[in-house]
């Protein structure tokens, strides 16, 4: 598949990455000759025997710090500008048999870019039928901590409901169009994951998080899902993506909210089939609570095909 992009002249580590959730690192399939990607799967279990209990110590220290890396941001002023209006250029059209006629608005006040229908109607709901029958769960489980720590971080800092999965072992018709997420989009404008002679990316994809949010639930505190220069195993995030999955008339609240240069809070609209495409350890962002419904979205995280997270021994 090749996306043209037509000039028309124009979601800190993460969290939930930081609970510790043993989660392999799956590398991006080949799905054509343009792909020659390693299938080969990372897994972390593959290390030395020795290395295993430290790995797993490090994550669950690491827990607490990451999730409060990020200090709570006062004095914040609320930006009411829409994100048409704050480009200073107008969108671009992206158009391919895995996203047809998508517009792309690149934001000049923080590092992110809205794709509007980056996922069509049948995608989207192939994709909500597939996560009907999976299995959701805290998002910050209560293994290792304090109750009463428990209940400071999920009032204040997240409370929500995921469910992790292998996107190209479980729904390989999504790749295409998240490959070209990645490519055409976030490392067409940001250069953080190396291509190599055939111009392939160099990369893998981590497993995907699909996040319910009900009423009262949120991700309150400002984080970005990785940390430039940092050693820890979500640390090798390059490229998040952020796909809505529920329509505006489905909620209320749960803006994604982005913390732009300036030190103003801006609210993303997003509808469903739209994406947020960021450098992971660039954008810090939030998730507003939810008032009224159910807001679903899914992230990916795009990282370098060949990061080994540092191993710390105690």
């Amino acid at each position: 598949m090749d996306i043209r992009v037509q000039s028309t002249c124009v979601h800190g580590r993460h969290p939930s990455a930081a609970v510790a959730h043993e989660r392999h690192l799956a590398p991006a399939c080949s799905r054509s000759d343009a792909y020659l990607l390693s299938r080969s799967r990372l897994n972390w279990h593959a290390l030395a025997c020795c290395s295993l209990l430290a790995v797993t110590t490090t994550r669950a220290v690491g827990t607490k710090r990451r999730i409060r890396m990020r200090a709570w941001r006062t004095s914040l002023q609320s930006s009411v500008s829409g994100i048409e209006v704050e480009n200073s250029r107008s969108a671009d059209t992206l158009e391919s048999a895995a996203m047809p006629a998508c517009q792309i608005m690149h934001s000049q006040k923080a590092p992110y870019t809205v794709v509007k229908g980056a996922l069509d109607d049948v995608r989207l709901q192939r994709l909500r039928e597939y996560l009907n029958e999976q299995k959701f769960r805290d998002a910050v489980d209560g293994e290792g901590w304090d109750p009463e720590e428990l209940e400071e971080v999920r009032q204040q800092e997240r409370n929500c409901q995921v469910s992790w999965f292998d996107m190209e072992l479980e729904c390989p018709w999504l790749f295409e169009s998240i490959y070209s997420l990645v490519r055409d989009v976030g490392n067409a404008r940001w250069s953080l994951l190396r291509c190599d002679d055939s111009g392939s990316l160099q990369l893998k994809f981590e497993d995907t998080c699909a996040c319910i949010y009900n009423p009262g639930e949120h991700f309150a505190a400002w984080h970005t899902d990785a940390e430039e220069g940092g050693e820890d195993d979500v640390d090798g995030r390059r490229i998040a993506i952020v796909v809505m999955l529920s329509k505006p008339a489905d909620y209320t609240g749960g803006c994604f909210e982005v913390l732009e240069t300036s030190g103003a809070t801006h609210a993303v609209d997003l509808d469903a089939g739209d994406a947020v495409v960021f450098p992971a350890g660039r954008l810090e962002h939030r998730v507003a609570p939810v008032e009224i419904g159910v807001r679903r979205s899914i992230v990916f995280w795009a990282y370098e095909k060949d990061w080994v997270p540092a191993l710390t021994f105690l």
